[in-house]
């Protein structure tokens, strides 16, 4: 940061924001920053200056604000536009912030950022072409750099070329072995090219990520030590999704010294489960344990390297055979939360391409995101608790879904599950097979191109045919 205006001499009320933002008076910084809009600097550095301290205190109105007078004088600046992508890029506005960096790359004083943001941006709109591009070129500028290894890493992923992705993100997490985004990605690509043993090892790294308000016990990790006369802490720490498909591993320990702790959604259903363990909500007060240990540690620390898995906790009563037309459940998106929600997700419109076909069409779909077809029962917005859920999939001949909790619950249920997966899904998916270890009763259906839904939904609305 400059902290004068250029041809003005020290201007003293930018000088003495920035003395507070340094100095971590962010309340009194942000309160003149409102204050100096009312008389704005002059020069352009000025005005990124305070744009950027603006920015670093999440008030991105300001922000652009202040870029706005650094543009009338510097139109064709570098750091102006760089940060204009920045502010876009905050309001979600990905198509101008992918703009402003692309504008930004080509200007004189740009550097290897400009290229990564315009990476990042690229990524979130799809063209993962682009990206990679800007990716690479801003390796090229900065070879050493980690956090641009990752981002080609991560853009290889999304392409398909998994072997490529893992080298890039070996060679960023050996530049930092402590950075923990770094960690977590190199444990997916190894967990998803089955390399279990080694993706264990960097898996913890996600614990990095949880949500702030997540409770920690406080009691030591649990090592795999012996627990005679010693009580253990399972606890839930990602979603729900999860829960359901991680919980086999509880079968493992011992009877009588585990507490399960998890979304209160799933308690009963777990608790008539797991009959041998203390199932407890989420949201009642963390109990006293001598060890604790995350739910999705539980594989690592048991030693799986493949091969067969433990079986669903959950069994599924014998159905009779169907007389009646097909009763298909559906659901098109998960939680919009999930960092890669907008991947796996797709729309009720997509779906729509199926409902053509003669069968029953029942939405378990939770929230109700848009209005069903007239005629069509919506079951996900009158359910409560998974219990209810599982009893009502059971009335099922055919559950199709995205990656979503629903596709969980009914697979773990034994119920003929189809589930529709981005072109590069999550890590215990794999990249082949159109089967899973995971789930016998289920199915998977893979884009053959990233965003390409509409051959997905083409496949399975030809494989309904052949079973009606």
């Amino acid at each position: 940061m400059s902290g004068k205006s250029a041809g003005e001499g020290p201007d003293i009320h930018v000088q003495k924001i920035l003395a507070r933002f340094a100095a971590g008076d962010l309340m009194e910084a942000q309160s003149d920053l409102v204050d100096c809009l009312k008389s704005p600097p002059k020069s352009a550095a000025s005005c990124c200056d305070l744009a950027d301290i603006a920015l670093s205190l999440n008030q991105v109105a300001i922000a652009r604000a202040f870029l706005m007078g650094a543009m009338t004088s510097a139109p064709s600046a570098y750091r102006p536009n760089f940060l204009l992508g920045l502010v876009a890029w905050r309001e979600e506005n990905y198509t101008a912030a992918r703009e402003c960096f692309s504008f930004a790359a080509r200007l004189p004083g740009s550097d290897a950022t400009s290229h990564y943001h315009l990476s990042m941006v690229c990524e979130e709109l799809g063209d993962l072409a682009a990206a990679y591009n800007a990716a690479s070129r801003a390796l090229e500028m900065e070879p050493e750099d980690a956090d641009y290894q990752n981002q080609v890493a991560c853009v290889l992923t999304q392409q398909g070329k998994h072997d490529l992705a893992l080298g890039f993100a070996e060679t960023a997490h050996r530049h930092e072995p402590e950075a923990p985004g770094f960690a977590w990605n190199l444990a997916q690509a190894y967990l998803q090219q089955g390399r279990w043993v080694e993706g264990w090892s960097h898996f913890e790294a996600r614990l990095a990520f949880l949500d702030q308000k997540t409770e920690r016990p406080s009691c030591q990790r649990w090592s795999g030590n012996s627990l005679d006369q010693k009580n253990l802490l399972v606890w839930s720490e990602q979603g729900l999704g999860d829960t359901l498909q991680f919980s086999r591993f509880l079968t493992a320990l011992p009877a009588g010294s585990v507490i399960f702790r998890c979304q209160p959604e799933v308690v009963s259903i777990m608790a008539k489960a797991l009959p041998q363990i203390e199932v407890i909500s989420s949201i009642a007060t963390l109990p006293a344990t001598d060890y604790h240990i995350p739910l999705l540690s539980l594989p690592g620390l048991q030693g799986y390297e493949g091969g067969s898995l433990p079986t669903s906790i959950f069994v599924s009563e014998a159905k009779p055979t169907r007389t009646t037309r097909l009763r298909v459940g559906f659901a098109w998106a998960g939680n919009k939360n999930h960092p890669d929600d907008a991947r796996r997700s797709t729309t009720m419109e997509n779906f729509s391409a199926l409902f053509s076909t003669p069968c029953d069409w029942v939405s378990f779909q939770k929230p109700m995101l848009g209005a069903l077809p007239a005629g069509m029962e919506d079951r996900g917005s009158r359910l409560g608790n998974f219990e209810e859920t599982a009893e009502s999939l059971r009335d099922c001949d055919l559950v199709i879904s995205v990656d979503t909790a629903v596709s969980h619950l009914s697979a773990s249920h034994g119920i003929p599950t189809w589930l529709l997966l981005p072109f590069a899904p999550d890590w215990r998916w794999g990249l082949k097979r159109d089967l899973t270890a995971w789930y016998p009763s289920m199915r998977l259906f893979r884009q053959r191109a990233p965003g390409d839904w509409t051959d997905v939904f083409a496949r399975v609305k030809s494989e309904i045919l052949k079973i009606l």
